[in-house]
């Protein structure tokens, strides 16, 4: 048997490639354009709700408004006495009149009064005057128109009050063989008292300063008269004056 030498194979080196790394800057991609949209309107239908029908449970469920609590109202009722505001009132008067020409004069009339408000009326008044200390006769019929201020509190049962009237009067003096017709134009200032009895029934008493001027001249036959009786006797022209004091008592109704 032949043997062989042994034969050494070498094994091969097997050496791991040195990778060297190779820098590289970095790319960066632009971002995308921003593109804005408008927002889209979103739309919600509510769903029509149906009135609750008259349900004892459906009405448990519906909530009800709280209610204010009433508040009471105190009311201050003005202190007027009843029945004395915006009346009508009859009445009539009596009194006496002094003048600066010795024609004294009793007068009794009536007066229609209009109470506007607690405090003012207004009196339409109507008299007759007849002469009582001349030895001629002559009487007067005065119209007046005047407002009554009454200046207490309303509720006072004796009321003082200021007077003022214009007054127109008609008068005639007998001078035996003609008359004298003269007209006049004149007013009246004062003041007074009412008593009021009850709420209809009212007793006034006033005294007022009185004054007139004759408008007209006296006839020619009236004018050319002297005397009367023996007596001398002046009758008055247009433009006399004629004043005095006149005291009044009287008693109205309201309505």
């Amino acid at each position: 048997m032949v043997r062989h030498a042994p034969v050494y194979v070498q094994q091969p080196v097997y050496q791991q490639p040195v990778y060297q790394p190779v820098y590289q800057p970095p790319v960066y991609q632009p971002p995308p354009p921003v593109v804005y949209l408008p927002p889209i309107p979103v739309y919600v239908v509510q769903p029509q709700q149906e009135p609750c029908p008259p349900d004892p449970c459906c009405q448990e469920a519906t909530p009800q408004q709280e209610q204010p609590s009433p508040v009471a109202a105190v009311v201050v009722a003005k202190a007027t006495p009843p029945d004395w505001a915006h009346t009508f009132g009859l009445g009539f008067r009596f009194g006496g009149q002094v003048e600066n020409t010795n024609w004294n004069h009793l007068s009794v009339g009536g007066e229609l009064l209009f109470r506007t408000s607690a405090r003012t009326t207004v009196e339409i008044s109507g008299e007759y005057q007849k002469g009582v200390n001349n030895d001629l006769d002559r009487f007067n019929v005065p119209v007046g128109l005047g407002l009554r201020i009454h200046i207490g509190k309303p509720t006072w049962v004796v009321s003082p009050y200021l007077v003022g009237a214009g007054v127109f009067t008609y008068a005639r003096t007998d001078l035996k063989a003609t008359v004298d017709d003269a007209y006049y134009l004149g007013g009246q200032v004062g003041g007074g008292l009412e008593l009021r009895l009850g709420k209809r029934v009212a007793i006034t008493a006033d005294a007022r300063f009185d004054g007139r001027v004759r408008m007209d001249d006296p006839s020619t036959r009236a004018s050319s008269i002297t005397s009367v009786d023996g007596r001398a006797v002046r009758v008055a022209k247009a433009g006399d004056a004629e004043y005095g004091g006149i005291f009044r008592l009287g008693a109205a109704v309201y309505f």
